[in-house]
């Protein structure tokens, strides 16, 4: 009989990895698709993988050059494997988030935490509320941060390498995970882990009293690399497209949105403060003692490794605070080094309270249904102020905390998370019908092609980009539009958005409109 404190290291990896899957992939398509950037990313995945063209995005038969395709070329892939539906559509943002899960316990393996303390930060982070909601939205963002995580640890893999040949290796790999970031957001996904590695390399000589020369040539040599992979589609777009449409995507939709001359999603410089309960929950509690601990290691001992960790929290969030255009989902990245700080404060709890858990843990009456109820109670109060969505990764802690505190067999441990997860998915599973009422276009659509059987035109009258998306994705081909000021035809049946209503139009979810 084993407690969980005894957990080997392939046994906990296999229980990370079973619990990744049941949480980012069990009923992934129950959700439908809501109306903003999953729609519009889901379109023009739609539109690239039934034109044929996967040069250059397009939205509704446009050119979108706000991201590069690395996203659209995946679930361009996933829509070729399991048809253009909800599900294939979410399939890359899933799959990355299990890839987070799965490196962040390599990389606490690698920071020399004990097994269940690297099993501990996977759970942490996929059951954060923020983190498992983005799991499971066809956005580029999840994408994005698995490539920024993966380059920063195959960086710190290459700097442990002992051999030449494993050090070209990890180098390589650094190159692809930093130009895979590119290629789904743009430089972003180069400048926050260079960044990120630079400072780290810093401070790592400073506190060693040395200079490292071979590890900055490496950088160097790795972001060059990652330059000339990215620059192969950005010169097949000036050839297709021009100086404009390569000035669109390189300083437009990158320096733009950095500077603010774009004006999207401008927000004060302290906006993530004030948003910062909703990150990371129900785990950011823990954030300030461990960065305060991780500090006191690094001024104590000079680890490198937490020095790292700590840069990759703060370096990425004091360049992502100094651009003009924030959004929460921006601070994805930074959930996996919030993980892995909260771990390392857990290898530090005195050994009489590991003793006194591992002792008194198993009575139901003292620890498990205290902490059950504590996180039900949480639970409640995140969906009445977030939404519901937001509860569920909560109640699914609860179980695995019940069980971390249990000294139960490694079988127990193993039914124990694996029941939980499935309880969880469960139900987000049973509110998808009424989330889909209030977030999803497919009824609309559904309406549009019943007319269209009777001949009927499907016309789109100013409408934005999520629409656009919607209806490529819907129905499956490129949709007229026109402006408010154009006459539309008489079989016309137009679709709008507007917050304002219109009285002869039937309303539908986000505030669209169908116009008979």
């Amino acid at each position: 009989m084993k407690s969980l404190f005894a957990l080997s290291g392939r046994q906990a990896f296999a229980l990370a990895l079973l619990f990744g899957i049941l949480i980012t992939l069990a009923g992934l398509g129950v959700r439908e698709l809501e109306s903003g950037d999953e729609t519009r990313v889901a379109g023009i995945s739609a539109e690239m993988y039934l034109e044929g063209d996967y040069l250059i995005p397009r939205l509704n038969g446009e050119p979108f050059l706000e991201y590069p395709p690395l996203y659209y070329w995946c679930a361009a892939a996933s829509y070729a494997c399991f048809g253009i539906d909800d599900r294939a559509a979410k399939l890359p943002s899933a799959l990355a988030a299990l890839g987070c899960g799965l490196i962040v316990y390599l990389f606490a393996r690698r920071l020399r935490l004990p097994p269940w303390c690297a099993l501990g930060c996977c759970v942490m982070l996929m059951t954060s509320a923020q983190f498992f909601g983005n799991s499971r939205k066809c956005m580029v963002d999840m994408l994005l941060a698995f490539c920024i995580l993966l380059a920063v640890f195959a960086f710190y893999l290459w700097t442990e390498a002992g051999t030449i040949r494993r050090k070209v290796l990890f180098l390589l790999l650094f190159a692809a995970a930093a130009a895979g970031g590119v290629m789904t957001k743009g430089l972003i996904g180069l400048v926050l882990p260079v960044a990120v590695l630079g400072c780290w390399l810093v401070g790592r000589d400073c506190f060693a009293r040395r200079f490292s020369f071979p590890s900055y040539a490496a950088l160097g040599a790795g972001t060059l690399l990652a330059l000339a992979a990215v620059s192969v589609w950005y010169w097949r777009l000036y050839a297709a497209g021009g100086a404009d449409m390569l000035h669109t995507v390189l300083v437009v939709n990158n320096f733009g949105r950095f500077s603010g001359s774009q004006g999207d999603h401008s927000e004060p410089f302290y906006y993530y403060l004030i948003k910062m309960p909703s990150l990371f929950w129900p785990w950011l509690p823990l954030v300030p003692f461990a960065v305060w601990h991780a500090v006191k290691r690094v001024r104590r001992d000079g680890d490198a490794g937490m020095l790292l960790v700590l840069s990759f929290l703060f370096v990425p969030l004091l360049l992502l605070t100094a651009a003009s255009g924030k959004r929460i989902v921006y601070l994805l990245p930074l959930y996996a080094p919030c993980a892995l700080l909260c771990g390392v404060l857990l290898t530090e709890l005195p050994e009489k309270v590991r003793r006194f858990l591992t002792r008194y843990g198993g009575r139901p009456a003292v620890w498990r249904t205290a902490v059950v109820l504590l996180c039900i109670t949480a639970a409640v109060f995140i969906a009445i102020s977030e939404g519901w969505s937001f509860c569920y990764p909560l109640l699914a802690a609860a179980f695995l905390l019940a069980a971390w505190f249990s000294p139960r067999s490694v079988r127990r441990v193993w039914l124990t998370g694996a029941a939980w997860a499935l309880f969880f998915v469960a139900i987000d599973t049973a509110s998808a019908p009424f989330l889909n009422r209030e977030n999803s276009l497919r009824p609309m659509f559904e309406v549009c092609r019943a007319m269209e059987r009777s001949g009927r035109e499907t016309v789109l009258l100013s409408a934005p980009e999520r629409t656009r998306g919607a209806a490529y994705f819907y129905l499956r081909r490129n949709v007229r539009e026109i402006r408010r000021d154009e006459t539309p035809s008489a079989d016309a049946v137009l679709i709008t958005r507007s917050k304002s209503g219109r009285a002869e139009g039937k309303p539908f979810a986000d505030h669209h409109w169908l116009i008979p």
